[in-house]
């Protein structure tokens, strides 16, 4: 039997026309503003046997009960409506479906217009969470209290882990608030409190986080709980405080920001009492990025530290493991600003931390050099007097300081000694340069270009009055020619139906037909004295070859430079789309430079050759350098070799889309490095990774010096996500040189279930 009811009819006064008018219009003015809990909805109910008892205004339902409302369904082997209360009485394998939750239980008892009321026996769930109990109060569509009640966020059964409380009330896209809490591990009593909060958000919401869990070899076991404040919808920070068992006390704080889809920052700092090292260690990480008007972008990135041993034994708290220096740098700078009518300009404050000097490890080195600051200004090229010749501008300057004196003793010095003009190298100065240039380019045919061009590069330095000044330069004439030969392949594939291979060769030649400088400075003695004793690679002028491997230049004082690069591109959209999309699979571009110089001691600078390949499946790409006349580059050279190639390969071996929230990788990657001229390096790397399901994600790394005959490192890693999406289990175990051997275990419990965080949105 089906019945359908509605609201009851509006009372049919026949009174008068007016008083029937009035009445009308005040239905139509009050309907709009009634509360969802007074308006009855519509409501349809079906079952095997139906009794109406008109005079009580009461439904009985027995066999298949079915009610239904807009949004919600009700089914129960027995069922009783109450008109005169607007109640459901619902008994027997009892299922309420609603876009809030699903409800089973024995017995359901609701009222008609808020979906609220109780629940015996029952089991509540959103899809993300699960809430059971014997006597459960709904209040409101997510708000549920129950007493001897049990909270799981896992989707499995019995659940990975639970809580259970004497008193729960939760509220969904809010707190869950326990008492005398047990915690279980698959339905086994694990743990106590007195009580517990939960946030149930899976927005972003200030609350407590589940606290890191964790073991390492060094560190001992990491206990540090966290605190989640969610300031806003663009700012928000963690809060932690804890232990390393095998160091002392441990506290993080992290902040974050973001003001636009190109302004952000993100701030770190980390701080433990490190019982093993006799005192406090910390960390302290700063990023932001923000525009500013007239097209211009600010950049900061600070990166501060205890003790240059931080990165080595907190290699996860700041990066600089294994590096030289750390840098904090901070960066405004513009492109195409009309207060520069076009140009560019960008200016660099950078301050370097020596991590190699273990005599002083808490110190800052004052002899570092600091480029404080480095600034540039480009005026963009233009047709001069509307002809064909284009000309610009560039100027520059930079500021090199350090602390300490402005000169280093010689290495073949005594330290402390008097300063030796021409041998010992000056290390503070400001230069100041500017670089005027014109070019034009001819096409006497379309797949020739020739392009000549005119650039001067002068110098000016100041020294601070340690040494007198010094201005210098030189002028540059180059002349590019360029061929460019292209066909165009039909595939007769439809997803990639054109392939374009081109060919470009190229030869430049470069002269310096005139060159400023004084016969005699301390600065150019030093120079020429040692080819290292430069602030960088502008002190160099590239009369001939390069006057260190370290800092390599091509020769443009007399010299031919040639090389060729040839590329394949697929267009990877069908030819009806106007909007395609390309990818260059290949590309190698090979060249060498013969100096015609006439003091050239090397008639032929390094050979090179770069190739990069790229499919679905495969990624393939490498660096290979060949110094001819090497023994004539460092005569000093001891097992020195003239070959130097860096190579690097990567192969998927499975593509698929991993659920949301897993991680699904099954890829081989290695790459090998090998160099004995700067330094003596032949290492291996390797990684594999394979995924044996959506949940459990295997990894091995190993790295390894030929060179020395020894592993660096040997690192196993598990990631286990649950499938129950309530919890994430990664553990590690390695051998390193700079660690030993370590193990490290984390837990992460999601106690809001999955999807439970979100990034942060603009403010604007």
């Amino acid at each position: 039997m089906d019945v359908e009811i509605g609201p009851p009819d509006m009372p049919f006064l026949k009174s008068g026309g007016l008083i029937l008018f009035c009445s009308l219009l005040m239905w139509l003015a009050w309907a709009p503003f009634a509360s969802a809990e007074t308006r009855q909805e519509p409501i349809h109910w079906s079952g095997d046997k139906t009794r109406w008892d008109r005079k009580n205004d009461r439904v009985e339902i027995q066999g298949h009960a079915l009610l239904r409302k807009p949004r919600d369904t009700l089914n129960a082997d027995w069922m009783e409506i109450d008109f005169s209360t607007r109640m459901v009485h619902a008994k027997g394998n009892c299922m309420y479906l609603s876009k809030e939750s699903v409800i089973t239980a024995e017995e359901i008892h609701f009222s008609l217009d808020t979906s609220t009321g109780t629940i015996l026996g029952g089991r509540v769930t959103n899809g993300t969470f699960l809430l059971t109990g014997d006597r459960i109060d709904r209040l409101s569509l997510s708000h549920f209290i129950t007493h001897r009640g049990e909270y799981t966020p896992c989707r499995d059964c019995p659940a990975s882990w639970s809580i259970q409380g004497d008193n729960v009330n939760i509220e969904f896209e809010g707190y869950g608030y326990f008492s005398n809490v047990v915690g279980k591990v698959k339905d086994a009593p694990f743990i106590w409190f007195p009580w517990v909060v939960v946030p149930l958000k899976t927005k972003r919401q200030s609350g407590l986080l589940f606290p890191k869990l964790g073991f390492a070899g060094e560190h001992g076991f990491r206990f540090v709980p966290k605190f989640f404040w969610a300031a806003s919808r663009s700012t928000d920070m963690t809060l932690g405080l804890g232990t390393y068992t095998a160091r002392g006390l441990r506290a993080e704080w992290e902040g974050r920001a973001v003001f636009s889809d190109h302004e952000s920052a993100e701030s770190q700092i980390n701080y433990i009492y490190d019982g093993q090292y006799g005192g406090p260690r910390w960390t302290a990480r700063l990023g932001q990025n923000f525009s500013l008007p007239l097209k211009f972008e600010e950049r900061l990135r600070v990166n501060e530290i205890s003790d240059i041993l931080v990165p080595v034994k907190f290699g996860e708290d700041i990066p600089g493991r294994g590096e030289p220096v750390m840098v904090t740098d901070f960066m405004v700078s513009t492109q195409g600003s009309p207060l520069l009518f076009g140009g560019s300009f960008g200016a660099l404050l950078s301050r370097y931390r020596n991590l190699l000097d273990f005599t002083n490890v808490q110190g800052f080195d004052s002899r570092t050099v600091q480029v404080m600051p480095q600034a540039e200004l480009g005026i963009p090229t233009q047709p001069l007097l509307g002809g064909p010749i284009a000309g610009g501008v560039t100027v520059g300057l930079t500021h090199f300081s350090r602390p300490a004196e402005y000169y280093d003793t010689d290495i073949t010095g005594t330290a402390g000694s008097a300063y030796v003009s021409g041998v010992d190298p000056i290390r503070k100065g400001m230069r100041f340069y500017a670089r005027p240039q014109m070019y034009t380019v001819l096409r006497p045919w379309d797949a020739l270009s020739i392009v000549p061009s005119l650039q001067y590069n002068g110098y000016f330095y100041s020294f601070f009055n340690s040494v007198p000044s010094l201005a210098r330069g030189y002028l540059l004439f180059q002349t590019d020619f360029s061929l460019q030969f292209e066909r165009i392949y039909e595939t007769g594939d439809p997803d990639i139906p054109k392939i374009r291979h081109l060919i470009r060769p190229t030869v430049t030649y470069s002269r310096i037909p005139f060159s400023h400088r004084p016969d005699s400075h301390p600065f150019l003695s030093q120079i020429e004295y040692r080819n290292t004793y430069v602030f960088d690679n502008e002190d160099v002028f590239p009369f001939s070859r390069s006057q260190s491997l370290s800092n390599y230049s091509l020769p443009q004082g007399n010299a031919l430079s040639y090389g060729i690069v040839t590329q394949v591109v697929q267009r990877r959209s069908p030819v009806d789309v106007t909007s395609a999309s390309y990818r260059r699979i290949f590309e190698l571009s090979v060249g060498q430079s013969v100096d015609f110089w006439p003091s050239a001691t090397v008639p032929v600078s390094r050979f090179y050759a770069l190739t990069q390949f790229t499919s679905d499946d495969f990624a393939l790409g490498g660096q290979y350098y060949y110094y001819p006349y090497l023994e004539r580059y460092n005569p000093a050279a001891v097992d020195a070799s003239p070959h130097e190639f860096t190579t690097s390969i990567s192969w998927v071996m499975q593509h698929g889309t991993p659920r949301a929230g897993y991680a699904f990788d099954r890829s081989l990657t290695g790459s090998y490095t090998f160099s004995r001229i700067n330094s003596v390096t032949s290492t291996f790397g390797g990684r594999l990774a394979y995924s044996l399901s959506d949940f459990f994600l295997p990894t091995a790394q190993v790295s390894y010096d030929f060179y020395n005959r020894r592993v660096l490192e040997v690192r196993l890693e598990a990631t286990l996500n649950s499938p129950s999406q309530c919890w994430m289990l990664t553990s590690a175990f390695g051998w390193s040189v700079g660690r030993g051997q370590y193990f490290d275990l984390n837990l992460n419990l999601l106690p809001a279930g999955a999807g439970a965080t979100s990034p942060l949105t603009s403010s604007q």
